[in-house]
């Protein structure tokens, strides 16, 4: 027993042991190949070549380059903030942070990818005489450097003493089907984006694809938890998603923000290049946990309305829906000379505050080109030690036709849908509750039964998504026939102001 307790331990060790790890990596699904850095840069190589590719085994570039900016304001009012640009300029190094350390060691320097057939694997062979783990799921980075008992991405704890020791069968947790998993900060980072002191963030960044779902085969899942490590309160802390376009030959786009799906859409306005031919795809930025606050584009100039920003108040005014100099996002034409202040860029009749015209890229005759564009969350207080979570995805529409629209919103409110009932982090809501729902499974046909849920809705969604029925409960007790086809249901219960528990219906025949 001692024994095998020690060969774990220096195992444990030798995983942590500095090495020269992988600073970049692809994660391949069935459809498309993302390249990803371990310093948080998405989609690009450390060449700075494009490297998000579909199809998966082609060189055909949708995307050139994305990534996380923040900007923060301390209690005292000071603005601070962090970014990355094209050509590697970036505020963000590998590794989890410490403020006392004086730097990172390098062995955090890599972009290790799990899938969970191997996961799988690890769990039915770990008893087995000679057996050693896939070499990913021992440098999975789940815990910091030992002996400190700071998890960093969830595993399975058998013996509950916060270590990962994936030689006693312990595994990592997935978000999705495959994963890779990055943890990056930005006050160990030699700054070369903006002027800024930094802010003092951990970054714990899980990248992963879908693969049970047909619906999923083109979308890049992003979880994002960002834990302010520094000593100080943020009072506004705001966290946006910078991408630059490259759809296939590039130089041809237009963008289109969807208020109402949380996305912004990016497309060519070609009708074949020699990339896809007549078939060229769009790319899709949808925020998942939270509202999509506003959209704004960057020039990669030197304007001084809409440049790329230089300085940490100008990428706070850019992620409060203002131009680098602080004038307000106007509704129209380009967006600097309106009379009315707009939250997204061109969201044709979809933002509900300014409704006067039809404000699109086309009506607005603009010239098709390269667009870099910055989505934003809603600003939060962090205090120190505080995490917040940010979850959303990047779809790739295969052969997108601007008359087609009314069918991609579709597709997003499904997306959605699919995030609502848990199916998108493998972690529904089931939270407890006196109610009751019997029988289950239902046959076909046969009454429901619905008990403790007084004044409350309930949202029925297919298994893979789709809203197919509501019912309003107005009594302690409710019976219904659902005249539902046989197959996997979600039922979302509402009452007022929260969803309070999601349940797993089964109609049989």
């Amino acid at each position: 027993m001692i024994k095998t307790w020690l060969f774990c331990f220096f195992v444990y060790l030798l995983s942590y042991a500095p090495s020269m790890g992988q600073a970049f990596n692809f994660l391949e699904s069935q459809k498309f190949k993302q390249g990803i850095q371990s310093n948080g840069v998405l989609f690009q190589d450390k060449e700075s070549n494009p490297a998000l590719f579909f199809p998966a085994q082609s060189q055909n570039p949708v995307v050139k380059f994305s990534g996380v900016w923040i900007s923060s304001t301390d209690t005292n009012s000071i603005i601070r903030a962090s970014i990355l640009k094209n050509n590697n300029e970036n505020d963000f190094t590998y590794g989890p942070l410490s403020i006392t350390a004086s730097k990172v060691d390098s062995q955090w320097d890599r972009v290790p990818i799990v899938k969970q057939n191997i996961i799988e694997e690890h769990i039915l062979r770990y008893k087995e005489s000679g057996y050693m783990p896939n070499e990913n799921i021992i440098n999975w980075p789940c815990n910091a450097p030992f002996p400190s008992r700071n998890i960093l991405a969830s595993f399975a704890d058998w013996n509950a003493n916060l270590i990962y020791e994936p030689l006693l069968g312990e595994y990592p947790i997935l978000s999705g089907n495959q994963s890779a998993y990055l943890v990056y900060n930005d006050w160990h980072a030699n700054r070369t984006a903006i002027v800024s002191n930094p802010i003092g963030l951990e970054i714990k960044h899980e990248v992963y694809t879908k693969e049970n779902n047909p619906l999923l085969f083109r979308s890049s899942f992003h979880r994002v938890l960002v834990t302010n490590k520094n000593t100080i309160n943020f009072k506004a802390l705001k966290l946006g998603i910078y991408l630059e376009s490259n759809i296939g030959e590039g130089k041809s786009e237009f963008v289109r923000t969807l208020p109402f799906q949380n996305s912004v859409l990016i497309y060519s306005t070609k009708q074949s290049d020699s990339f896809y031919g007549t078939q060229i795809p769009a790319v899709i930025v949808q925020f998942l946990n939270a509202p999509l606050a506003g959209s704004i584009y960057i020039t990669q100039d030197n304007d001084l309305v809409t440049g790329m920003p230089q300085n940490a108040e100008e990428v706070n005014n850019l992620l409060s829906g203002k131009w680098t100099n602080a004038k307000r996002l106007t509704y129209g034409g380009n967006g600097v000379d309106g009379s009315n202040q707009a939250r997204f860029i061109y969201p044709g009749l979809e933002d509900d505050v300014n409704q006067q015209f039809d404000w699109t890229e086309e009506k607005s005759g603009n010239l098709p080109g390269p667009r870099n564009i910055l989505l934003r969350f809603d600003s939060l207080s962090v205090e120190s030690n505080q995490t917040r979570e940010y979850i959303l995805v990047y779809h790739i529409i295969e052969d997108f036709k601007v008359e087609e629209m009314g069918k991609l919103k579709e597709f997003l409110n499904t997306v959605d849908s699919l995030f609502d009932i848990g199916q998108i982090t493998n972690t529904p809501v089931l939270q407890k509750t006196d109610s009751k729902i019997y029988p289950n499974p239902i046959q076909q046909g046969q009454e429901i039964h619905l008990e403790g849920l007084e004044n409350a809705n309930i949202h029925i969604y297919q298994s893979e998504g789709r809203l197919v029925k509501e019912l309003e409960i107005k009594s302690s007790v409710f019976s219904e026939k659902l005249n539902l086809k046989p197959g996997i249901y979600w039922l979302k219960i509402h009452v007022p102001n929260q969803i309070v528990a999601t349940h797993k219906v089964i109609v049989i025949e």
